[in-house]
């Protein structure tokens, strides 16, 4: 018999979703998608009772039913129903605002929540899960690499709402106990808020009463936002640590320490995220904001070494340098760094004949075994996460990422022209 508690996020057992496993793309008509809620209220019956004329059971100890609540886009307001507790599956744990009434009187619990909460920023506790959703379409065109296209599937998203009020939860009600065994058969909350939220369809501001444990406090980001504008402004770069995401940090995924070039920030549905391009990895990377993985901030200057392969410091009337002579710069140039813990950014024309690049560690120079035979700088593509190799004739340029220590941890970064 399953076990739920006011606050849980559930849904049907049709619902894609299930506990810990919510990374699920969904194919086919957004209208079939049913919403996940939160249960609000809670009836569960106490003990078995059995019809006294024909034997029939009537009711299961442990069984019941909760009421659930959530937000729908297409009529822009929150709806609740009934359910019995096979229908349901639980999705995740109730992550709302848990407030204690022990030790106040109702008047006092009362007015010190609505000092604490008047005028706070909430969301509905879904639509950190709905936010997330993703809806893939299957293409037909044989002529793209691609097989299939993603949008967000926004259909359950509450917008953010305002406190301004509270409300405490009925005592008085009828039927919380059983008569005979004095057991609690109703579990309601003890405190709800007064949301008002901006009613696309309607046009207008409209206002509902929402238990406690169904809200999440929207942070205030202000100060990080002016932050990260001044960085980006000043410097550009964030020396980002990735064992901070996860105490089991994989290194074979990516390398400890990377640098970010920083991007936009974008606004969605009360949170506020970061673009930023992971130079290391060669690849996008959004933060959500607040973010507590960033080590440093660094210039573009403090990024790279000015010595770069090859030099173009060229002169008026200066002839350029033939092929033995750039492939003797160039294997001078990788002598200088290799075997000392550097990273390297190189630009090469891959074989769409397009210019790309990528970061290497561990790199070398793999000599051709005549003067006609291909010359290749080999090395571990932080990209790829494996050893690769590069034909000389197809560099565009290579470039030394500065060493940094931070945290005892040691990096590289990059160049100008990334």
């Amino acid at each position: 018999m399953s076990e739920y508690n006011i606050g849980d996020i559930v849904s049907l057992n049709s619902h894609p979703y299930f506990q810990n496993l919510t990374d699920v793309k969904i194919a086919g008509e957004p209208i079939n998608v049913i919403p996940l809620m939160v249960v609000v209220e809670i009836y569960k019956e106490t003990r078995t009772l059995f019809n006294e004329e024909t034997g029939d059971r009537i009711s299961l100890k442990g069984d019941g039913r909760c009421k659930c609540a959530w937000f729908s886009l297409k009529s822009n307001v929150f709806s609740d129903a009934w359910f019995d507790f096979d229908s349901l599956k639980l999705v995740e744990e109730k992550q709302g605002l848990i407030l204690s009434k022990e030790g106040f009187s109702d008047l006092e619990f009362k007015k010190h929540s609505l000092k604490d909460y008047l005028n706070k920023d909430v969301l509905f506790t879904t639509a950190f899960l709905e936010l997330k959703k993703i809806k893939e379409t299957k293409l037909h065109d044989k002529k793209s690499d691609n097989i299939s296209s993603y949008n967000s599937l926004l259909n359950f998203v509450s917008p953010p709402m305002q406190i301004i009020d509270v409300k405490l939860g009925d005592e008085k009600s009828s039927g919380k106990f059983d008569s005979k065994t004095g057991n609690s058969k109703k579990h309601q909350p003890i405190l709800f808020f007064k949301c008002r939220y901006y009613n696309a369809s309607a046009d207008k501001w409209t206002e509902v009463l929402l238990p406690s444990e169904s809200l999440k406090l929207i942070e205030n980001v202000e100060d990080d936002l002016i932050k990260i504008k001044k960085d980006k402004d000043e410097n550009g770069f964030y020396i980002y640590d990735y064992t901070l995401e996860n105490e089991q940090h994989d290194p074979q995924k990516n390398e400890s320490l990377t640098i970010l070039e920083i991007d936009d920030i974008t606004y969605l549905n009360g949170f506020y995220s970061l673009k930023t391009y992971d130079l290391i990895h060669q690849q996008w990377k959004i933060l959500d904001i607040p973010f507590y993985n960033v080590c440093d901030v660094k210039s573009i200057n403090e990024i790279f070494l000015k010595e770069s392969y090859p030099n173009f410091n060229f002169k008026k009337g200066a002839k350029a340098p033939d092929a033995d002579k750039l492939l003797g710069e160039f294997t001078e140039f990788i002598s200088m760094y290799e075997g000392k813990g550097n990273y390297i950014l190189i630009k090469y024309i891959n074989n769409s004949d397009k210019i790309n690049q990528r970061v290497l560690k561990d790199f070398f120079i793999v000599q051709g075994a005549t003067k006609k035979a291909n010359t290749y700088l080999h090395g571990y593509c932080c990209k790829k996460r494996e050893m690769r190799s590069f034909n000389f004739s197809n560099l565009k340029s290579v470039k030394v990422i500065k060493s940094l220590m931070v945290n005892d941890k040691d990096i590289e970064t990059v160049t100008e022209d990334v």
